[in-house]
């Protein structure tokens, strides 16, 4: 059987190794139900269907209104499955939300022993991305301004056909000079929603060699690869063009999004830093993101109680 082609217990198995853990982690956390289950649905029609019917069950606005720049972004979206002119970071912003970042202190999630450090003072070589947190990034200066910009939510409930979930927000340096590709690094699809979409803004400069992401045009919709594993260069290109790829650079403030189960990764940089934010806008809630707020917004600022639940109140 071709590697990038698995077969239904394969695909279970990506998340449930045994019937007695998923019992378990469900009652833990109910949220796991759905997201231990969605790397069975690899066949984007089936996960259309089941999106569709699973949006008519969430709240929605009232006769939504779109731009001309937003419908063109949705039929980008819905056909390339990534949009890269989306606005951009205001300039009289981009300089606070960076050295708000700068000042924090991050870490490798995947070498916790290697505790809390500053970005630019990396304690290993084998780390390859250092993260902050959840909590970081909702107090980070203008950022939830910019996750919830009125053109991103809009366009967020036309194409998921329901009011959006903020949820699985990030902001992670992935570091240059390293010689091996690690996890996100690697070709992927994402199986944290049955729908959805991210949002990315580079903080920092990325060109060529600074890790950019790159995205597979039209692999959201097609069935050339049904996989959860990560999908190595040689079968990628074994299924796709090279003129399928999509590779996104920018200066600091460049914005993009892309439905992430569409084939991506962002490239292991070759040398430098790359600093990236984001967040996802989801039909179902995933475990990525806190079992209760985290912030309480005491000023004139308002957001969607329903969008921002899982963040604030």
């Amino acid at each position: 059987m071709d590697d990038v082609i698995s077969g239904w217990n394969q695909k279970l198995r990506t998340r449930i190794p045994s019937w007695s853990s998923f019992v378990s982690t469900a009652r833990q956390d109910k949220r796991q139900v759905a997201y231990m289950l969605l790397p069975v649905i690899t066949n984007p029609v089936l996960r259309r269907q089941v999106a569709s019917v699973w949006s008519f069950l969430k709240p929605r606005s009232i006769n939504l209104q779109l731009d001309n720049v937003t419908k063109n972004h949705l039929e980008t979206l819905r056909t390339d499955g990534v949009v890269t002119n989306m606005p951009e970071i205001p300039g009289d912003q981009l300089p606070s939300i960076l050295n708000y970042f700068k000042s924090q202190l991050c870490h490798d999630p995947y070498r916790k022993h290697l505790g809390y450090f500053s970005w630019d003072k990396v304690p290993s070589e084998d780390c390859n991305m250092a993260i902050y947190t959840a909590e970081q990034i909702v107090r980070a200066p203008h950022v939830m301004q910019l996750f919830n910009h009125p053109q991103l939510i809009t366009l967020a409930e036309a194409y998921l056909g329901c009011k959006p979930t903020l949820d699985n927000i990030g902001c992670w340096w992935s570091y240059g000079g390293r010689s091996l590709a690690k996890g996100t690094q690697r070709f992927h699809r994402d199986f944290d929603s049955i729908g959805g979409f991210k949002v990315f803004f580079y903080l920092t400069d990325v060109g060529p060699d600074q890790g950019p992401h790159e995205y597979i045009i039209g692999s959201h919709i097609d069935r050339k690869i049904e996989t959860a594993a990560a999908i190595s260069d040689d079968s990628l290109w074994n299924h796709y063009e090279r003129s399928n790829a999509c590779v996104i650079t920018g200066k600091s403030g460049t914005s993009f999004i892309a439905d992430t189960f569409g084939i991506h990764r962002g490239q292991l940089p070759s040398y430098g830093q790359r600093l990236i934010l984001s967040a996802q806008y989801n039909i179902n809630v995933s475990p990525h993101g806190p079992t209760k707020p985290i912030i309480k917004y005491e000023t004139k600022i308002s957001f969607d109680n329903y969008i921002n639940r899982l963040y604030s109140s």
